[in-house]
């Protein structure tokens, strides 16, 4: 074999043990990422549950809710915009 053929193959053998090398901390990282993604979603998850259950306790009880900030109740969108009366009128019984 020529010394342009070996060196050729030489340099294909270094980019494929480095993209194998590539391909196992690609693995690593997205593992980790998918755990964090899940987390994420259940943090979501858990912010639109407690929004609603925030909104309905603010319709219910009007103006003895605790006192919000300024901006926790620009985050909490219905609690800076809205009355309770509005709020309330939209709660089903049960």
């Amino acid at each position: 074999m020529s010394d342009k053929a070996n060196q050729a193959i030489c340099e294909l053998y270094d980019f494929a043990a480095n993209d194998l090398c590539e391909f196992v901390r690609n693995q690593q990282q997205m593992e980790k990422s998918k755990e964090a993604y899940f987390r994420y979603v259940e943090c979501l998850n858990r912010d639109a549950k407690l929004r609603e259950t925030i909104k309905r306790r603010y319709g219910v009880m009007g103006v003895h809710f605790p006192e919000v900030a300024p901006e926790l109740a620009k985050r909490l969108s219905p609690l800076n915009k809205r009355s309770s009366e509005d709020i309330r009128q939209e709660l089903k019984l049960w």
